[in-house]
């Protein structure tokens, strides 16, 4: 290695002066230790104090792409970029080295071919005993791969940056957006209770004036009923037949009209009644009304099947105004020429619920008319064919809606119908005796 070196300060295109400056270098490499023949990932070489190449190592040969009869006696400016030579950067490099003894920096070089690579440079000033500066050690690095990997972490993150300023900016949009449809929401919400409050206070007044004015209209009927039947009890043998014609003309209005007011109390006090609900049991309370209703089934010829049916927690009163009045329905609407058949039973419903249905055989009524029966004077039959206010099934209907369940009505006409209640159970009761059947 040292006759390795003392050839290559010796050859003829070495510009090293003076032979105190050849033996310095040849003393200072030994004196290193820079035995470098076979290092191969960094470019290791020499330069004398002006920056000619004196010295080249196969990792230099492999880095910058110059062989050493290339390189050597070469200025080291080749390696810089034509921008950083028109800044006198490589002069300048080996001045504050010389000053300063070291000097380390990080940018663009250039190889033999003209490609760029980016490298770590390190130049290391050497001085023999007598501080005089015999040259420079250069030791290079290419970093290009690294320099690449942190050039697109930069534009990761920097499109990252942007992704997350863009994503920022939408969630801010959108965060604006939801407040504003919160507000929204909120004001519509009170505008919504507003009506609603305002609904159920015109809703009250009217079921008060419905209930007070029902009371106060059945006294002239009283008194118009009552004259009529004493007109016909005592003066019946003085009418001709025209006057006895409008005579009943007038009980039968009077009494539609009595019976119209006394549903119309009926449907009035639904909301009016104060919550009573108790453990109501449905066989014992359908039992009750059939009895009542004893008369009018003999009449019609019924027959009524009531399976075991559960307990409920209801208004025992609503209860069985609901159920008589969806019993009468079905004994009103029979076939004439056939007996009435009416089942009422339990079937599995929801849980928390139980489903009461009543099915009849009589003359049923169009699918399209299911919701419409329920609603208040809706009748699909004449009051010649059928008496009645129109007010039985909605009484029905809102017993069903006070009481948190539902009514349904199914049919097809000749076919009879089925009628179907369906109740909420006492939660704390769920699942035990309120779905029990007795």
């Amino acid at each position: 290695m040292f006759e390795f070196i003392k050839k290559i300060i010796s050859s003829k295109n070495s510009l090293l002066r003076g032979k105190k400056l050849e033996n310095g270098l040849l003393e200072s490499w030994k004196r290193q230790g820079l035995l470098i023949e076979h290092v191969q990932d960094y470019a290791i070489f020499m330069l004398d104090s002006k920056g000619f190449v004196v010295t080249w190592n196969p990792g230099a040969e492999r880095i910058m792409g110059y062989a050493e009869q290339e390189i050597v006696g070469q200025h080291f400016s080749c390696f810089y970029t034509q921008e950083d030579q028109g800044k006198a950067k490589p002069a300048q490099e080996i001045q504050f080295a010389a000053l300063k003894g070291r000097v380390e920096e990080e940018g663009w070089r250039k190889r033999k071919d003209g490609t760029l690579f980016w490298a770590s440079t390190v130049i290391t000033a050497i001085y023999d005993q007598e501080k005089t500066l015999l040259g420079f050690a250069k030791v290079t690095r290419d970093l290009t791969e690294r320099k690449k990997n942190e050039e697109e972490l930069k534009r990761v993150h920097s499109e990252l940056e942007k992704n997350v300023e863009k994503r920022t900016l939408e969630l801010s949009k959108t965060n604006q957006e939801l407040k504003k449809e919160i507000a929204e929401r909120k004001r519509a919400e009170a505008a919504l209770k507003l009506k609603t409050e305002e609904l159920e206070r015109s809703n009250k007044e009217l079921e008060q004036f419905a209930y007070i004015a029902s009371h106060d209209l059945q006294e002239p009927l009283y008194i118009i009923g009552g004259f009529a039947d004493s007109i016909r009890e005592q003066g019946a043998q003085n009418l001709d037949e025209e006057s006895l014609f409008l005579l009943g003309r007038i009980q039968k209005a009077s009494h539609r009209m009595s019976q119209l007011i006394t549903d119309l109390l009926q449907y009035a006090k639904v909301n009016v009644q104060k919550d009573s609900f108790e453990r109501v049991d449905l066989n014992l309370l359908i039992q009750e009304i059939l009895v009542e209703l004893d008369l009018k089934i003999k009449e019609s010829r019924a027959m009524i099947q009531v399976n075991p049916l559960p307990q409920v927690y209801a208004n025992k009163l609503q209860m069985r105004q609901l159920f008589q009045n969806l019993i009468m329905n079905a004994i009103k609407y029979r076939k004439k020429d056939v007996p009435l058949e009416l089942i009422i039973s339990v079937h599995p419903s929801e849980r928390c619920f139980v489903e009461i249905r009543l099915q009849d055989n009589g003359i049923g009524f169009e699918p399209e008319y299911s919701s419409k029966i329920l609603e208040p004077f809706q009748r699909l039959h004449s009051r010649g064919e059928y008496e009645g206010s129109g007010l039985g099934l909605a009484i029905c209907q809102k017993i069903i809606s006070r009481h948190g369940g539902k009514i349904e009505a199914k049919s097809v006409p000749e076919q009879g119908a089925i009628f179907s209640v369906t109740l909420p159970c006492k939660r704390e009761e769920c699942g035990g005796m309120t779905n029990k059947i007795l």
